[in-house]
């Protein structure tokens, strides 16, 4: 028994030394499982999924501030402002059928669409872009403003826990095919490894390429500029409680979990679940992104811009329990 745990700790060492360090860094084992008798013939790998992860690779988001604009249309930010909840929607529910799909297929051929309809479910995605106020372009609030007649939400994320962010991962979208190819290395490494010693790697796909999949996409979806924050791994938002809800929309067949923005309402949740256990309810918080809502751009087009301010001001008391600032887009669509 001890000369298999030896062969296990050794093999995991190799693999990541070998097969992972080059794409990440700075990723560490969260646990591995072998299966066999005197020597494994397939093994369980996990890395430690946070955020942190990503760090010193081409997926990590360097800079210091993080503060985007997510674009929205009116009745769905009163939504959002009114409730304090924010929705991801599943990787599934996009309008892009080659979400995931493009990376994968690209680089394992042989993967079913079936396969990866299933991965796309485990994936839940905010699409933002990054804000500052001299940078509102006329297309984007076009293309994802509702045509000027929308809402853009900025938000601010406190950096101090990112690397800690537990199952979340921030990244901007590549969108050239030439991104893929560390992707792609890495798949290769993949299989000489499981040749050469006659292995079964198991979580290859889910654990490790499936967070950084959902940040490529086509060439053709470049004007996006798209930054993204997403959550992988559905069981585990239910499992583990972390106030998250997989929801179904029945009408429109989506699959989106709601993303809480109010703190006092957050902590207030985690207190019930936790029973005050201080420790896990610290980690909870620390290990999930919390943005504020630092203020509310209406949209050019935006008729009644008086009554809507006051309106939002009015949702934004309700929401987070202070009022947000609310400002109208000067630009020209």
């Amino acid at each position: 028994m001890k000369e298999f745990l030896v062969k296990q700790n050794d093999l995991v060492e190799e693999y990541f030394e070998i097969v992972v360090k080059p794409l990440l860094p700075k990723a560490e084992q969260a646990y591995s499982y072998a299966f066999g008798q005197h020597i494994p013939h397939s093994l369980e790998i996990s890395p430690v999924l946070v955020n942190g992860s990503l760090r010193h690779s081409q997926y990590e988001y360097k800079k210091n501030q993080l503060k985007f604009i997510h674009y929205t249309n009116l009745e769905s930010a009163k939504s959002i402002i009114g409730s304090g909840k924010m929705r991801m929607y599943s990787l599934a529910s996009m309008n892009d059928s080659q979400e995931l799909s493009y990376a994968l297929k690209n680089i394992i051929s042989d993967k079913s669409d079936f396969t990866i309809d299933g991965y796309k479910d485990d994936v839940f995605s905010l699409s933002m872009n990054e804000f500052q106020d001299e940078n509102e372009l006329p297309e984007t609030w076009k293309n994802y403003g509702d045509n000027g007649n929308g809402v853009g939400i900025v938000l601010k994320f406190l950096t101090k826990h990112k690397n800690i962010w537990n199952h979340h991962y921030l990244s901007k979208i590549h969108y050239q095919e030439e991104k893929l190819e560390l992707l792609r290395q890495f798949h290769i490494r993949h299989t000489d490894f499981i040749y050469k010693h006659k292995l079964e790697i198991i979580g290859q796909v889910k654990n490790f390429m499936l967070p950084l999949g959902a940040f490529h996409k086509t060439n053709g979806y470049i004007q996006e500029d798209e930054v993204r924050l997403i959550v992988t791994n559905k069981e585990y938002t239910i499992n583990e409680h972390i106030v998250y809800n997989v929801i179904k929309e029945k009408q429109k067949e989506k699959s989106f979990i709601e993303f809480e923005l109010n703190k006092k309402r957050f902590n207030h949740t985690l207190n019930v679940i936790f029973k005050n256990r201080e420790d896990d309810i610290q980690k909870s918080i620390e290990g999930r992104p919390m943005p504020i809502i630092d203020k509310i751009i209406l949209g050019p087009k935006l008729k009644e811009y008086d009554s809507i301010k006051k309106e939002m001001e009015m949702l934004s008391l309700k929401g987070f329990g202070y009022k947000v600032k609310v400002e109208r887009s000067i630009i020209q669509v």
